[in-house]
């Protein structure tokens, strides 16, 4: 069991266009990049097309930007992207090619794992509210932050997320070296 100062939570907010995704996106990256935290921060943006397909439009993945998950192309947002929404990562995958699905689908595993059943639903189902979205999955230490970026969203949710990561990162690595 981690420590609780290092547990990992996943939020989600629904909103009403993708600019206000965006816009709060961009304060909850303000409110990492100002603390002296871990690196275990991941944020993306989704949203729906006009067929209602949800797309990922726009992330960020701390331990991508400090050489923490070198050569991965998705964090743990878009794994619990793909974890509410199946269809996003059949849709990476494809774009991705190579290793690309067998990553999200790990990322998806351990993200499904992690947190509840009853949790999953209740989130996806904030993410469904909107005609976009925000998933943040972040440490303990920058809940306050996180909880007043995420003022002004449509709805909001936070969930603790039972995430080990070094079984993360090992099933990763072991993930994308097999699929090579």
């Amino acid at each position: 069991m981690p420590d609780m100062s290092d547990a990992l939570y996943l939020a989600v907010a629904s909103y009403d266009s993708a600019d206000a995704a965006e816009r709060h996106f961009e304060a909850v990256k303000t409110a990492y990049a100002g603390q002296d935290t871990s690196h275990d921060f991941d944020a993306a943006v989704i949203a729906k097309d006009a067929k209602g397909k949800v797309e990922v439009v726009k992330r960020y993945e701390a331990p991508v930007h400090h050489g923490a998950s070198h050569g991965l192309k998705w964090g743990l947002a878009v794994g619990a992207v793909t974890a509410l929404f199946p269809a996003v990562g059949i849709f990476g995958a494809l774009a991705a090619g190579g290793s690309g699905g067998a990553i999200l689908g790990a990322l998806s595993g351990h993200v499904q794992r992690g947190v509840g059943r009853n949790d999953l639903k209740e989130l996806g189902e904030v993410l469904d509210s909107g005609e976009a979205g925000l998933v943040v999955v972040y440490t303990d230490s920058l809940a306050d932050e996180v909880a007043a970026s995420l003022q002004g969203a449509r709805r909001w949710l936070a969930k603790p997320a039972n995430i080990e990561r070094e079984e993360l990162a090992n099933d990763l690595k072991e993930t994308a070296a097999s699929s090579s």
